[in-house]
């Protein structure tokens, strides 16, 4: 490699004679730890180059601008390093000069940015990248500033053959193109690690150079300026030609088929293999062995006879060149059992004899006790079939029996040593129990009903016993239980052993053990969250999961916390349960499951049911003229309702009819056209429940006298086209009246005289009118509706 940052220093100088040309398969200063003219204009990586070194046009060189910068706290997380690179895109002449940063030389023949390339300069080797290898692909990390879709950073790399190649490529370039991988992207301000693939686009395919550009504006001259792009750790990724996809490790034993192995070719950097084959060795790295039959698919099973460690390739040819692929580590153990005591017992027919325990190395999936008449078989299943590791013998008849293992792992069965079991007539007493068969209970369930069978003597005592492990040790139930029958009913979930020992004159008996299983009994509702319903308001479904299967069940409620719980009236019974309640109340809802008269209680879900309230305001009655607007109205309802509607009757109590166009906001204003009494109520709706609030009533008038100011005096009126003062019981002397339009405008003024009824004359539009009697120290105000 070489230093293409040319000063004259010392230091400088020096690297430049440590670090010459030479062809590699990663690029120089690629983590960008290595700096020259730090703190200079011209600030740029060792073995890089950027605008200021660039060969520009002599009007582009006025805009020539420092772009790339040294950067010590915007370093990517998990690197080893100190410094990333800063590459910001800055502006000129209302033009954006794009921050690049190249292993090639940039180049600005003119001002149009668009005709800017970079350009691979093999007579100089500070603007060229020797280069001989083949990657998958390019790594780095980037972190871009920009976040929307007006800019783009950007990475492009070009491995090509012989020849001053430029980027983008001209004509005379492409014959030269042996690989590329390009990718415009953002990052959303944070530190991303980008891969990007190379594409061998041919059609040269021997690498000479590469050509590496990075800008923080992907296309010359647009963009934004101030995009900044700082990048860390660029990487070449070099995969082998052939790998094969498959767990590193698998551990099979003798003669099993194990998981098939796959090979994947990287064709896109080597070819397609012309040839494959799989081999072996016993000792990492080989040397490597032909399977007999050879071995030459796509894919591989392994399989092996003999125990050791076998390591697995795919050895492919591509073009000539063999290429081995990663190993596959194969453990291949030999399986075996046995069983122990293997000395002979000797037995009397229904004794149980000594336990048999088989040790298996490795442990078998599977495993069934057998048993022939013969040494050496054929071997006979026991009814019902034995599959534990440890059986205990018992043979009904009297005979030499010879009882064996057979251990299985996938499809190999391994078969034990024999252990020979002598059988004689029974010479003595002994006691069964009947039936047989394992018994599948619930806590406190009574399970079927065992027996005891004694003989050939009766016995003198018996003891139903029973035991957690089978075998014993053998415990006494609390109380005894003594009969010659007893029915199983445990209280705890496990195994249990049930045995009958029986006592005939000091020869003490046990019988055959007898297995029964308890499992508990368990109920459980989903959702348990909280539901908040308003009355009659139907909520979430509320599921019962019951393990085992219930026979039964009832939902029920209470209004305390742990009950005592109600009948919902029907009784709900089904395995899904929808709340609803009529009155408002806390309920805590369980479900009661039952199995053989065993009922268990479930957790409780609460549901809050909260009263559905409206309220308008105010609520005092309005006198309104017709067309007048009243007071407006306001609903205050709780909780929030899903729609709303106003309503008016004739008459207190309803029918209620919907205005023209319906009003459905929290406010309505009144307003009528006709004379008339009328009763105005809201009613809201939640989830199809409607609830009506209380009325206010709406007095109309048309023509009526109009109270003013609470004085019984005075009365100020209409009458066909005339405003109507009556002054019969009033003394005011000097009094005048003054009719004012609503906006404001003077109708007429006149003097009044007392104690009789004055009529003033008005010619104006039909209306309502303000009316104002004063005799300087007392004011009488109303309104009129003149038609």
């Amino acid at each position: 490699m070489r230093i293409k940052f040319l000063k004259t220093t010392t230091l400088l100088l020096g690297l430049g004679l440590s670090m010459l040309s030479f062809s590699q398969t990663q690029i120089g200063n690629s983590n960008f730890e290595t700096w020259g003219g730090v703190g200079s204009g011209n600030e740029r990586p060792t073995n890089w180059n950027n605008m200021m070194n660039g060969n520009m046009c002599f009007l582009c060189g006025l805009g020539k601008q420092q772009t790339t910068w040294r950067e010590s706290t915007e370093i990517r997380p998990g690197t080893s390093g100190q410094y990333s690179v800063k590459i910001k895109s800055g502006s000129y002449a209302g033009k954006t000069i794009n921050g690049n940063m190249t292993l090639g030389e940039l180049v600005a023949p003119n001002t149009e940015p668009l005709d800017g390339y970079t350009t691979t300069k093999r007579a100089n080797a500070t603007f060229n990248e020797p280069f001989t290898g083949k990657p998958d692909s390019l790594v780095m990390w980037v972190k871009y500033s920009v976040t929307n879709n007006q800019d783009s950073a950007r990475v492009s790399a070009t491995i090509h053959g012989d020849y001053d190649y430029r980027d983008p490529a001209n004509s005379g370039s492409l014959p030269y193109t042996v690989a590329r991988a390009v990718k415009n992207f953002q990052t959303g301000n944070v530190w991303k690690r980008l891969s990007i693939p190379f594409n061998y686009v041919g059609p040269a395919t021997t690498p000479y150079y590469i050509l590496v550009n990075i800008a923080s504006s992907y296309a010359p001259g647009v963009g934004v300026v101030g995009a900044t792009l700082f990048a860390d750790d660029l990487e070449l990724i070099y995969n082998p030609p052939i790998v094969v996809k498959s767990p590193s490790v698998q551990n099979l034993i003798e003669n099993q088929v194990g998981t098939t192995l796959t090979e994947l070719e990287i064709s896109h950097v080597y070819g397609t293999a012309t040839s494959r084959e799989w081999k072996y060795a016993t000792t990492s790295g080989g040397p490597y062995t032909s399977f007999s039959p050879t071995e030459t698919g796509a894919t591989y099973t392994p399989q092996f006879a003999t125990e050791g460690t076998y390591y697995v390739v795919c050895v492919g040819n591509f073009g000539g060149t063999e290429y081995t692929s990663n190993e596959v580590q194969i453990n291949v153990v030999p399986f075996s059992n046995s069983i122990a005591p293997t000395l002979t017992q000797n037995l009397e027919e229904n004794e149980l004899g000594d336990d048999l325990t088989v040790t298996e190395t490795p442990t078998a999936n599977s495993r069934e006790w057998k048993y022939a008449t013969t040494s050496g078989g054929p071997y006979t299943s026991f009814s019902p079939s034995q599959m534990g590791t440890i059986y205990t013998p018992m043979f009904v008849s009297a005979g030499t029996y010879f009882v064996v293992c057979e251990s299985t792992i996938g499809n190999i069965t391994e078969t034990s040593n024999e252990v020979e079991i002598d059988v004689i007539a029974a010479v003595s007493n002994s006691v069964n129990i009947t039936p047989t068969a394992t018994q599948n209970l619930i806590e406190n369930q009574t399970g079927t009903t065992l027996n005891a069978s004694e003989g050939p003597n009766a016995a003198d005592s018996r003891e139903w016993k029973y035991a957690t492990t089978s075998g014993g040790p053998y415990s006494s139930f609390s109380p005894a239980e003594t009969s010659a029958s007893y029915t199983p009913e445990f209280a705890t979930a496990g195994t249990y052993y049930v045995v009958c020992v029986s006592d005939f004159a000091g020869d003490i008996k046990t019988s055959n053990e007898i297995t029964i299983n308890v499992v508990e009994f368990t109920n459980s509702i989903s959702p348990l969250a909280s539901q908040t319903l308003i009355e009659t308001q139907i909520g979430d479904d509320i599921t019962a999961s019951e393990s085992p299967a219930a026979d039964s069940r009832e939902w029920k409620y209470a209004t305390t916390s742990g009950g005592p719980y109600t009948s919902f009236s029907p009784a709900e019974t089904g395995s899904v349960y929808a709340p609803q309640f009529a009155t408002a109340d806390t309920y805590y809802v369980v479900c009661e499951s039952t199995i053989d008269g065993i009922t268990i209680t479930s957790d409780e879900v609460e549901v809050i049911v909260v009263e559905f309230t409206n309220e308008i305001t105010p609520a005092t009655t309005q006198h309104l003229l017709v067309n007048e607007a009243g007071d407006e109205l306001t609903v205050t309802e709780s909780p929030v309702v899903d729609s709303r509607e106003w309503k008016f009757a004739i008459s207190s109590g309803g029918p209620y009819t919907s205005f023209s166009p319906a009003e459905t906001a929290e406010t309505y204003t009144p307003l009528f056209a006709t004379a008339d009494t009328y009763y105005v109520v809201c009613e809201s709706t939640i989830d199809g429940i409607t609830i009506t609030s209380d009325e206010v009533e709406i007095v109309v008038d048309e023509t009526s006298s109009i109270a003013t100011e609470n004085n019984e005096f005075v009365k100020i009126f209409s009458n066909e086209g005339s405003v109507m003062i009556d002054l019969t019981n009033s003394n005011l002397d000097n009094a005048t009246v003054q009719v004012v339009s609503i906006e404001g405008k003077l109708i007429t003024s006149n003097n009044l005289k007392s104690n009789q009824m004055n009529i003033i004359s008005v010619h104006t539009e039909k209306g309502i009118y303000l009316v104002t009697v004063t005799n300087g120290n007392e004011v009488y105000r109303g309104k009129v509706f003149i038609d």
